[in-house]
């Protein structure tokens, strides 16, 4: 996997601390799905991409800050669940404190390891963005 990360959250430089960051606020509907698109081309699995091998994916409508606000240092949960009809469907929420906020479903018509392996990717990049190098 890359490098690449999935942030939620948007950080700057502090002006008046060197070296530290400061909460800029929550990225857009965009900006996010851009992200999330980008490391699913990333995911390389047998016959193609996740992103290749969707059959679709969905940011959720809701997702829009000037709609709800999604708290600082959210955790991310990523899960993978039968679809209605067919198929396997990746969720992404985030968690505070005893609440959760959907944000992306993904479903796919291939396999249950394969859709594991996306899982696991796609948490990796979560973890990336919430505590790596934004």
């Amino acid at each position: 996997m890359s490098e690449l990360a999935i942030a939620f959250e948007s950080w700057k430089l502090n002006p008046s601390k060197p070296g530290y960051l400061a909460y800029h606020g929550v990225k857009t509907r965009e900006e996010v799905e851009t992200q999330i698109n980008e490391v699913l081309k990333l995911i390389k699995l047998e016959d193609g991409s996740a992103f290749d091998l969707a059959e679709w994916v969905s940011v959720e409508g809701k997702y829009d800050p000037s709609e709800f606000s999604i708290p600082k240092h959210p955790r991310p949960i990523v899960f993978m669940r039968s679809g209605n009809c067919e198929g396997l469907v990746v969720e992404i929420l985030l968690q505070a404190e005893n609440s959760y906020h959907p944000i992306v479903r993904i479903k796919y018509l291939i396999g249950q390891t394969d859709v594991e392996i996306i899982v696991r990717e796609l948490y990796e990049a979560l973890e990336n963005g919430m505590f790596g190098e934004r």
